[in-house]
Protein backbone atom coordinates (compact mmCIF):
# COMPACT_ATOMS: atom_id res chain seq x y z
CA UNK A 1 0.00 0.00 0.00
CA UNK A 2 0.90 3.34 -0.94
CA UNK A 3 1.14 6.14 1.89
CA UNK A 4 -0.24 10.09 0.94
CA UNK A 5 3.60 12.14 1.95
CA UNK A 6 1.05 14.76 2.16
CA UNK A 7 -1.57 13.37 4.33
CA UNK A 8 -1.11 15.40 7.44
CA UNK A 9 -0.84 18.71 5.99
CA UNK A 10 -3.94 21.50 5.69
CA UNK A 11 -4.89 21.74 1.63
CA UNK A 12 -3.55 25.51 2.38
CA UNK A 13 0.10 24.50 3.51
CA UNK A 14 -0.10 22.08 0.04
CA UNK A 15 -1.31 25.33 -2.07
CA UNK A 16 1.69 27.44 -0.03
CA UNK A 17 4.32 24.48 -0.95
CA UNK A 18 3.15 24.16 -4.52
CA UNK A 19 3.02 27.89 -4.99
CA UNK A 20 6.65 28.20 -3.31
CA UNK A 21 7.74 25.01 -5.53
CA UNK A 22 6.92 27.22 -8.65
CA UNK A 23 8.48 30.49 -7.43
CA UNK A 24 11.56 28.56 -6.95
CA UNK A 25 11.36 26.95 -10.15
CA UNK A 26 10.49 29.83 -12.19
CA UNK A 27 13.44 31.92 -10.29
CA UNK A 28 15.51 29.49 -11.15
CA UNK A 29 14.42 29.43 -15.08
CA UNK A 30 15.23 33.14 -15.24
CA UNK A 31 18.66 32.50 -13.07
CA UNK A 32 19.54 29.72 -15.57
CA UNK A 33 18.50 32.58 -18.72
CA UNK A 34 21.21 34.90 -17.75
CA UNK A 35 23.54 32.63 -17.21
CA UNK A 36 22.94 31.38 -20.74
CA UNK A 37 22.80 35.12 -22.16
CA UNK A 38 26.28 35.57 -20.59
CA UNK A 39 27.64 32.29 -22.00
CA UNK A 40 27.07 33.52 -24.98
CA UNK A 41 28.13 36.76 -24.78
CA UNK A 42 31.32 35.13 -23.59
CA UNK A 43 31.78 32.75 -26.53
CA UNK A 44 31.04 35.48 -28.99
CA UNK A 45 33.45 37.85 -26.97
CA UNK A 46 36.27 34.94 -27.61
CA UNK A 47 35.52 34.29 -31.13
CA UNK A 48 36.10 37.74 -32.04
CA UNK A 49 39.05 38.02 -29.87
CA UNK A 50 40.31 34.44 -31.76
CA UNK A 51 39.83 36.34 -35.62
CA UNK A 52 41.77 39.62 -34.25
CA UNK A 53 44.71 37.40 -33.67
CA UNK A 54 43.94 35.67 -36.79
CA UNK A 55 43.56 32.20 -35.01
CA UNK A 56 41.53 29.80 -37.61
CA UNK A 57 40.17 27.03 -35.32
CA UNK A 58 40.85 27.66 -32.00
CA UNK A 59 38.67 27.35 -28.39
CA UNK A 60 36.00 29.29 -29.80
CA UNK A 61 36.00 29.77 -33.33
CA UNK A 62 36.60 26.10 -33.55
CA UNK A 63 33.27 24.68 -32.04
CA UNK A 64 30.94 22.53 -33.55
CA UNK A 65 27.27 24.35 -33.91
CA UNK A 66 24.48 22.80 -32.01
CA UNK A 67 22.03 21.21 -34.62
CA UNK A 68 18.42 20.30 -34.61
CA UNK A 69 16.73 19.29 -31.23
CA UNK A 70 19.62 19.21 -29.61
CA UNK A 71 20.42 22.68 -28.33
CA UNK A 72 20.79 23.93 -24.74
CA UNK A 73 18.02 26.36 -24.73
CA UNK A 74 15.71 24.04 -26.07
CA UNK A 75 16.37 21.30 -23.08
CA UNK A 76 16.41 24.08 -20.36
CA UNK A 77 12.98 25.05 -21.45
CA UNK A 78 11.62 21.90 -21.87
CA UNK A 79 12.91 20.84 -17.90
CA UNK A 80 12.05 24.29 -16.50
CA UNK A 81 8.43 24.03 -18.70
CA UNK A 82 7.82 20.76 -17.55
CA UNK A 83 8.56 21.18 -14.20
CA UNK A 84 6.21 24.48 -13.79
CA UNK A 85 3.46 22.80 -15.33
CA UNK A 86 4.07 20.38 -12.65
CA UNK A 87 3.52 22.86 -10.33
CA UNK A 88 1.34 24.87 -11.43
CA UNK A 89 -1.00 21.44 -11.87
CA UNK A 90 -0.52 20.75 -8.31
CA UNK A 91 -1.52 24.11 -7.15
CA UNK A 92 -4.90 23.98 -9.16
CA UNK A 93 -5.64 20.55 -7.99
CA UNK A 94 -5.68 21.45 -4.40
CA UNK A 95 -6.78 25.18 -4.97
CA UNK A 96 -10.11 23.46 -6.79
CA UNK A 97 -10.59 20.99 -3.64
CA UNK A 98 -10.45 23.93 -1.61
Amino acid sequence: SSKDSTAGLSRTSKLLIGTFGLLITFGLFIYDHRNSELHDDLISRGRRIEDELGVDTGIFRGRLGASGIFKHDIATNLIYGVCMVGWVAAVVIVALSL
